[in-house]
């Protein structure tokens, strides 16, 4: 790969083809709980918004829920309120209810991200209907750019010679991403809470089903 944009346009590819088979295949469960699925036209339109650009539109889109009565703060970096304010200017002016936040600071990101300046990173977020569901970026491919990059997260080489040999032997430009299953089906479904949609939720106060 080049970059992250060409993971976030294979993401949109299968989560068109994920919403799709779910929309054929349960039809009567999505009835059931008064939900839907985004069709693949406005999975196509899902915007990519850089993590600076996300802050500022979620700044205007509190604004204007401030203006409508509802309580609002400025925030500065991407949290809950900001996911769920970017989705909002997301199905708003894109008819979409996912989003891609891009050019995550490297300082956010672990220490094989890779850079997209000296301040930003190759890296993404999905957002779905107010929440992240998908984490995902670029990674470091070469041996001796990851040898410098690791002193600047607190790494030692020879705490991670494993993961290093893959590298010093050549490795080619990739990447990756991860989708959180639970997370998608509770927003297709409107759930408040991810346990929800798991069959064995744990948490501080419970480890076993």
């Amino acid at each position: 790969i080049d970059s992250e944009r060409d993971l976030i346009e294979l993401e949109k590819e299968l989560l068109a083809s994920i919403f799709d088979a779910v929309a054929s295949r349960n039809a009567e469960a999505l009835s059931l709980w008064g939900a839907t699925v985004p069709d693949a036209e406005s999975v196509a339109r899902s915007p990519i918004v850089p993590h600076d650009e996300a802050l500022s539109l979620a700044a205007e889109e509190a604004v204007r829920a401030a203006a409508s009565g509802q309580a609002a703060k400025k925030a500065y970096e991407i949290n809950p309120e900001v996911e769920r304010l970017i989705c909002a200017w997301s199905a708003r002016e894109h008819g979409s209810d996912l989003v891609f936040i891009n050019e995550f600071p490297r300082r956010h990101r672990p220490f094989y991200t890779f850079p997209l300046d000296a301040t930003r990173s190759m890296s993404f977020d999905a957002i779905f209907r107010g929440l992240e569901i998908t984490t995902g970026g670029r990674r470091h491919n070469v041996y001796g750019e990851l040898l410098e990059v690791l002193p600047k997260f607190g790494l030692k080489a020879e705490d991670l010679t494993d993961y290093l040999n893959v590298f010093k032997y050549g490795c080619p430009p990739h990447g990756g991403f991860a989708i959180g299953c639970e997370r998608l089906t509770q927003k297709i479904l409107g759930l408040t809470n991810v346990k929800e949609a798991s069959l064995f939720p744990r948490d501080r106060k419970r480890v076993r089903p």
